[in-house]
């Protein structure tokens, strides 16, 4: 019969072997690659221990009494802010204006200064107006425009008083004065006469008043972008 016996190790076995397997583990260890990390490592923390011990040395010197008094002080603030509530924001005042309303202004700036003859025979051939301008739409919302206008300009202290005259002022007392203008049907002589109607409008086609034919500029013009479609009549000529 064949011995199957498996033989187990003696001593003399294994001490045989255990040089074999410790050179084999070493032979698995990459050992330059984990030196070299180690003892780069200890660079590392021997170099930042002299950095820390020389910067320490440096900052040393240049902590001088007044160095020191000055960080002590803006601690100090630091810490005064930081406990301190937030100051509560002041309202800001409105701007007073020069007149109360639109009607002071018309009476005590606008005819003061804008003098034209009204009153006379045939004065009415050259300007019109109408003692009860308020009673006129286009007339009320210009002069309110004007007081804005006038609020907001006169504090200037160059050509702001200018700009007014010029660009507000001259421009809508030419309309509102005008012989064709909102007075056109009253005078001085007979009064306020309401008989000035809206200007007459049809329903706009579909489409046409939308905002897709404009584009908004950082101006706040509205620039078109387009023409809107139009009907073309082409005629064509016998041959």
């Amino acid at each position: 019969m064949t011995d199957t016996t498996t033989a187990t190790p003696t001593t003399e076995d294994t001490e045989a072997l255990a040089p074999t397997a410790v050179a084999e583990a070493l032979a698995a260890i990459d050992a330059p690659a984990l030196f070299g990390e180690a003892i780069r490592k200890a660079m590392t923390s021997v170099v930042a221990a002299h950095a820390k011990a020389y910067a320490a040395e440096a900052l040393e010197e240049l902590m001088t009494p007044e160095v020191v008094a000055g960080l002590q002080a803006r601690a100090e603030q630091e810490a005064a802010e930081a406990l301190a509530p937030p100051a509560e924001e002041e309202p800001e005042e409105e701007p007073q204006t020069r007149f109360e309303n639109v009607e002071e202004f018309v009476d005590e700036y606008v005819v003061q200064l804008y003098m034209r003859e009204v009153s006379a025979q045939r004065s009415e051939d050259t300007y019109r107006w109408c003692p009860r301008w308020w009673d006129h739409p286009e007339v009320l919302a210009r002069f309110e425009a004007l007081w804005c206008a006038f609020e907001h300009l006169r504090n200037g202290g160059t050509t702001e008083q200018s700009e007014f005259w010029l660009y507000h002022f001259d421009p809508h007392m030419a309309q509102i004065l005008s012989t064709q203008g909102p007075f056109k049907h009253c005078s001085v002589a007979r009064g306020h006469r309401d008989v000035m109607v809206p200007l007459p409008t049809e329903a706009a086609a579909a489409g046409m008043c939308s905002n897709a034919h404009f584009e908004l500029h950082p101006s706040g013009l509205m620039v078109p972008t387009s023409t809107p479609s139009t009907r073309r009549r082409v005629a064509s000529f016998p041959d």
